[in-house]
This record gives structure tokens, sequence and C-alpha cells, in this order.
């Protein structure tokens, strides 16, 4: 049984402080695969009622991914979260805007102390690791909380996830084969919010089917 809204008196801050716990992974070939346009998904997202976004391209030039990152602060009026995955230097170019971040894969080496940046983990070691850094991090990513097709070879987090709860003091994003089904059996609390990629294609990959399964994501959660 997990601890509902774990509460712990050397928490430092709340990162994101928003209303929807989804954190949406909006991964470019994702996109292709289900045959619509980065930026109208994001549109979808956005007017669904999220409020954190992960861009994340594995496919393209570091151009290509900044003009994308560019565009999707602009198709959402700069009113949410957005995290760029990998790219710092994309990152750094929004540099003194809170609501702008990097995340970072366990082996990043973060090459400007300045920037404010998440990290993945995937055990308690990592997560100790995180508590180290200087700077830390300002949240870490957990997982894989369930079998994830884009992490099978990490072995399931779900039972230490209590234990990294009272080592972190901050923001923890749950990661790893989420779906509006199973995410009921992950712990809550105003630290946690839950990693989103291919759940929002379970009813298919039209918009109308995109933003219900968004709404659906974004009300099925407890705040």
């Amino acid at each position: 049984m997990f601890l509902q809204g774990v509460h712990i008196s050397t928490r430092l801050t709340i990162m994101f402080a928003q209303s929807s716990k989804i954190y949406a992974i909006v991964d470019q070939e994702t996109c292709l695969e289900n045959d619509i346009d980065v930026l109208e998904f994001v549109s979808i997202l956005y007017e669904a009622g999220i409020k954190i976004i992960q861009y994340r391209n594995k496919l393209e030039n570091m151009l290509f991914a900044g003009e994308t990152f560019d565009e999707i602060i602009q198709v959402t009026n700069n009113e949410l979260t957005y995290i760029m995955n990998d790219y710092e230097e994309i990152s750094n170019r929004y540099a003194g805007k809170s609501n702008v971040l990097l995340h970072m894969g366990q082996t990043d080496k973060l090459k400007k102390p300045t920037q404010k940046f998440g990290r993945s983990t995937h055990n308690i070691p990592e997560v100790e690791n995180a508590l180290k850094e200087n700077p830390q991090p300002e949240y870490i990513g957990f997982g894989t909380m369930f079998s994830s097709p884009t992490k099978s070879d990490i072995a399931r987090a779900l039972s230490q996830v209590d234990q990294v709860l009272k080592l972190w003091p901050k923001d923890i994003v749950l990661i790893g084969g989420i779906t509006l089904e199973n995410i009921k059996n992950l712990p809550s609390g105003d630290r946690i919010y839950y990693a989103i990629l291919s759940d929002f294609f379970a009813n298919g990959n039209e918009p109308d089917q995109i933003t219900n399964r968004a709404k659906q994501l974004v009300n099925g959660v407890k705040k």
C-alpha cells in the first residue's frame, strides 16, 4: 500500500506548482508515428488543460529542435512550464525564465551551472547521486513504473517509490508506461506528477480522440 499525499519536513520547493498533475512528453517520433504535427498535438494538450510539456526530439538536428521548441512556446502563449530534453544550448536561450527548464539523462553533464534542470533516475543510488549534485536538479523523473516500450531495458521502480519520496525533497515525476487505467495504482501528493507519452493516443490519433483522452487524464488525477 502506498502512502497518499506524502509530506516531509525537508521539502525545499515545488518547482511546477501546477493545477494539472500531468507532465506531457511531446516526442517528435511518436507524433510522426501517429501522423500528427507536433504543434497541432501541443495545441490539443494546451486546450485540454495540460500545464507541463517536455519536448523530446531524437530524430532531427538541434536547429530543427530549437525552432520547434520556440514554436511550442509561442503556440501556447508562454503560459506553461516548458522542458527541453537533452539540448542544453536550446534551453539556455531562455535563461532567466522561470518556466523553462532542461531535462537531462542519467549520464548527461551540465555545462552551464546556472541552468535549471531535471534529472532522470531509475533507482535509489541514482536518486542519492542527484541529491549530491551541485547545483541540484529542480526535480527528478523516476521510473520505470510499468512496462514501457521505450524503457524496456530498465527494471520497474514501482516498489521503490515510497523510499524515493522520503529521500527526495522536491518534485518527482513518475514515468514509464503510465496510463489512465493504471495511474490509480501510483501514489499521489502535492510533489508528485505523472509523465504521459503514448497514452494520449490510446483512443486513436484523431484530434477529438486525443483531446478526449487528454481531458480524461487531466481530470482523472487527484490534484
